[in-house]
């Protein structure tokens, strides 16, 4: 008897240590898949937007090679209704990571994002939003990281185009001959911080190279394609032969000005019907028009490398691991600003 109640014992131990090895063993598979596949949310202004469609194809470029990712795209619809709406979906889902390009970068719903964020575990990449900011309120949380560019590098090489077109061949951009630059700003937002910078940086450059300016418009087209293009049509009924140049906040307004200045025909094969337009951010086919001498010039970000500093950064916040030294980054006050040097684009 007591023999037999030694071998049930015994085989009960081993059935107890066999659930244990097994509930370790499903545990250890688990954090392996888990490891292997983070859900991340996108939200983006716009999916019409030309930035925001190419950033949006590099983020899908990187999915197709390291799939540790898994990107989920959404779209404000240039709404901040929808905006918030979808926001609100996204921090109640089951992402880790979200990455957000906002309409709209207001500091208490940002806050709000970041505790919203922090209660869920969920690590944070936050587009054009400068930490330093936040001031004090950057210290809630630390799984979150932001892409910032500076827009006075890029208003400052944008001006910086126009400087050495006036230089090279003055008389082809300076129509009138009387030594001033007559010029049309297209801006993204009026109050845009991005907006005032690339535009005051960019008039700043070319008036210390000894040019002088006259703005005869300002006119804001919301970063869209379609809207500069109408608000060029409109300059253009107003000041048709006096305008020498268009400088643009970035290349998605640049290109519906190209559109609206060929409508009326000009930046076609007429040498003397030429406005100088220049953009910001490097878009495909603004390069395409800039090599085909429609376009004077951009100021280019790499999207891929970008879109590769997201991917890293973004399953280190997740994990807590140590950032990879190859990465576009830099610490400011201990928070990941994401960022890649600007580059002038000019036709060969």
């Amino acid at each position: 008897m007591n023999k037999l109640k030694r071998t049930i014992i015994f085989i009960m131990l081993i059935m107890i240590i066999g659930v244990q090895l097994s509930n370790n063993q499903c545990s250890t598979f688990a954090s392996i898949l888990d490891r292997d596949g983070v859900n991340a949310g996108v939200l983006l202004f716009s999916f019409d937007n030309l930035y925001t469609s190419e950033m949006k194809k590099s983020l899908e470029n990187i999915e197709k090679n390291k799939p540790r990712i898994k990107y989920t795209f959404f779209s404000s619809e240039n709404s901040l209704a929808k905006q918030n709406e979808v926001l609100d979906s996204l921090l109640r889902g089951n992402y880790k990571l979200l990455i957000l390009n906002l309409i709209i970068r207001d500091k208490d719903q940002l806050i709000d994002i970041i505790n919203r964020g922090k209660q869920r575990n969920i690590s944070l990449i936050i587009f054009d939003v400068n930490p330093s900011d936040l001031g004090k309120n950057i210290e809630l949380y630390d799984k979150i990281a932001f892409v910032t560019t500076d827009s006075k590098e890029a208003g400052a090489l944008q001006g910086k185009i126009i400087v050495d077109k006036w230089n090279v061949d003055k008389s082809e951009i300076d129509r009138n001959n009387d030594n001033v630059l007559q010029y049309i700003a297209l801006v993204g937002l009026p109050t845009s911080e991005i907006s005032i910078e690339r535009t005051n940086s960019a008039i700043s450059t070319i008036e210390k190279a000894g040019i002088k300016t006259e703005l005869l418009d300002q006119k804001t087209a919301s970063w869209d394609k379609e809207l500069a293009k109408g608000a060029i049509e409109s300059s253009l009924l107003k000041y048709d032969g006096r305008i020498e140049a268009i400088i643009s906040n970035s290349d998605s307004m640049a290109i519906g000005a190209i559109e609206a200045l060929q409508r009326y025909g000009y930046n076609k094969d007429d040498k003397s019907k030429y406005i100088s337009v220049v953009g910001i951010d490097g878009l495909q086919e603004a390069k395409g028009l800039v090599n085909n001498g429609i376009m004077t010039g951009t100021v280019s970000q790499d999207f891929n490398d970008i879109a590769g500093a997201i991917y890293n950064v973004g399953l280190s916040l997740v994990y807590n691991e140590a950032i990879p030294q190859n990465t576009n980054y830099k610490l400011i006050n201990k928070n990941i600003v994401i960022s890649e040097p600007y580059k002038i684009y000019t036709r060969k």
